[in-house]
């Protein structure tokens, strides 16, 4: 089971790093860590710059820097922090989803795939094994 699960989890992030390299060949201002930081972002619901820096084990300049460099690209913008307005809140653009959007339609289609190939009750065990598999994951 280890090996399947193995393969499996590598063609998922080999049909995101496909996904991923189309966008950077349209986008020559983007890269692949530009994407990756965005992405992360996304991932954590509006983080805070500092958030996000410990997040990525990175030094608070060094994600100023790189959330600077996210602005610029339209990938992200910093809302005020409702309860301290020296800190940032980090908010995702219509600009990136548009771009997460072809990476995220992948795991729809493949639901779709088991759901047009298992029957009803093994697909709702699919589901329920994916389910146990995401709160593993927060843990």
């Amino acid at each position: 089971m280890e090996k399947e699960f193995e393969h499996t989890y590598r063609l998922f992030r080999l049909e995101f790093f496909k996904n991923m390299y189309l966008h950077l060949k349209n986008n020559k201002e983007a890269n692949a860590s530009s994407l990756l930081d965005a992405e992360i972002i996304y991932i954590l619901n509006q983080p805070t710059i500092s958030e996000f820096a410990r997040f990525v084990n990175i030094s608070l300049p060094n994600a100023t820097y790189r959330i600077k460099k996210l602005i610029k690209l339209n990938f992200i913008e910093k809302i005020p922090e409702t309860s301290d307005h020296r800190e940032y809140n980090l908010k995702i653009t219509n600009n990136f989803l548009k771009i997460y959007a072809k990476n995220g339609g992948y795991g729809d289609f493949i639901l779709n795939k088991f759901k047009n190939k298992l029957e009803n009750e093994e697909y709702q065990l699919v589901l329920k094994a994916i389910e146990i598999i995401r709160k593993n994951l927060k843990e």
